[in-house]
């Protein structure tokens, strides 16, 4: 019967493996594991960098947040001696107008 299908088709099929062929996919595979070996350490490498990007940036807004409490402190000092020298003004005003 299978004499008759290769007549028929005209197509032998070898089913034996060379060492070639064994050698060929032993290199493939350790190239692969090799490759993403690789991809790996560019990962951690970068999850790192990242790491470190986060840590700096929590000190920076932490500082700026900082920065801007001591800011607003000061504006509301500020805004409370302004307050105080315009109602002395008014003060003085209103006492002079009813003085006259």
């Amino acid at each position: 019967m299978e004499d008759n299908i290769k007549r028929l088709l005209g197509v032998e099929i070898d089913t034996r493996i060379n060492l070639g062929e064994i050698c060929s996919a032993i290199c493939i595979m350790a190239g692969l594991v090799w490759f993403a070996a690789g991809i790996e350490k560019r990962v951690a490498l970068v999850e790192q960098q990242l790491s470190m990007q986060q840590a700096q940036q929590r000190e920076r807004d932490e500082r700026q947040d900082r920065q801007v409490a001591e800011s607003l402190a000061l504006l509301k000092s500020d805004l409370g001696e302004i307050k105080g020298s315009v109602n002395r003004l008014v003060d003085r005003e209103l006492d002079r107008r009813s003085g006259k």
